[in-house]
């Protein structure tokens, strides 16, 4: 997939979501190819697994130690600060996108697997929202 796709699939998630999250324009692409690359694992209830080099290529961004820590970093903005969610009772929660991850040791060519664990708010809204159409429109 090149980065025009990503930006297209970009626009329709956010455009159409009701997730509201506060966040400058770099991490939330990082987080919009996390919830891509693990759009089966979240249908299953699973931890997302990706590699940085996956979420580089995805960006657009060039092989650089830059690249990589400023995924890094915008990983741990979401497991640090906070997203707004609507609630269907006229509510809002405020939680971590990212409750848990889990960052390989040793990762010098940054290839090796990451874990997160995203919000079960964020998940139920991601699974009743069109994002698995959006993501099996842009596999084809």
């Amino acid at each position: 997939m090149d980065s025009t796709k990503f930006e297209t699939f970009f626009k329709k998630v956010w455009d159409k979501s009701n997730i509201l999250i506060d966040a400058n324009n770099f991490n939330l692409k990082t987080l919009t190819v996390i919830l891509f690359l693990g759009r089966h694992q979240i249908e299953l209830g699973e931890e997302i697994t990706f590699n940085l080099n996956q979420i580089r290529e995805l960006l657009g961004l060039e092989d650089s130690i830059y690249s990589y820590r400023r995924i890094e970093n915008a990983i741990f903005y979401f497991k640090i600060n906070f997203y707004k969610c609507k609630l269907k009772n006229n509510r809002e929660r405020i939680a971590h996108v990212i409750k848990a991850f889990e960052k390989p040791m040793n990762d010098i060519y940054f290839n090796k697997e990451w874990r997160v664990e995203i919000d079960s708010v964020l998940r139920e809204q991601i699974l009743q929202s069109n994002f698995h159409d959006l993501c099996t429109e842009m596999d084809k």
